[in-house]
């Protein structure tokens, strides 16, 4: 929930949607967190729904409104082994995985006005609710989405950075 340094997670919080990858980045690094890799999504996600999406209560056609709580289509609980809530199934999670397709991108302002960066593309985990239920699940991945495109598919859950001193 929030942008910035009013970045939070709050369940039961207002989920922010449709932001691109680099402003999400920054939310997180705003608040001592970065975004998850594609091995802590799958640990953290292990036991939550696979090939359902979040039950029609407080959504829309392609995102859960608030955070946390959630029942999928079969009834069940939207939670994983420990405890994570809506991992699958209610909006795609932008990662900290990023792939070129072999092009050079050169340069990046983080708003796409040097013409790049549209080819430089984001790993996203979980599936969505306008997502074909089979691609559901812990190890969904979708990997089509440029860093400057931003999708109300689309959402992002932080992980703490560690910070270690002398």
């Amino acid at each position: 929930s929030g942008t910035g340094a009013e970045t939070t997670s709050e369940f039961g919080g207002l989920v922010t949607h449709s932001r691109p990858w680099r402003c999400v980045e920054g939310d997180m690094i705003a608040v001592n967190r970065r975004l998850l890799r594609d091995v802590e999504f799958t640990s953290a996600a292990m036991g939550s729904n696979v090939s359902t999406i979040a039950a029609a209560d407080d959504t829309d056609n392609y995102k859960v409104l608030h955070a946390g709580g959630h029942y999928d289509t079969a009834g069940r609980a939207m939670v994983s082994f420990i405890g994570i809530w809506d991992a699958c199934g209610a909006g795609w999670e932008v990662s900290d995985d990023l792939c070129n397709y072999g092009v050079a991108i050169g340069a990046d302002d983080g708003q796409s006005s040097f013409g790049y960066g549209a080819n430089s593309f984001v790993s996203s985990f979980g599936g969505a609710r306008n997502s074909a239920v089979a691609a559901i699940g812990p190890c969904a991945r979708f990997t089509n989405a440029a860093i400057a495109t931003a999708g109300a598919d689309r959402t992002s859950r932080g992980a703490s950075a560690i910070v270690r001193g002398l």
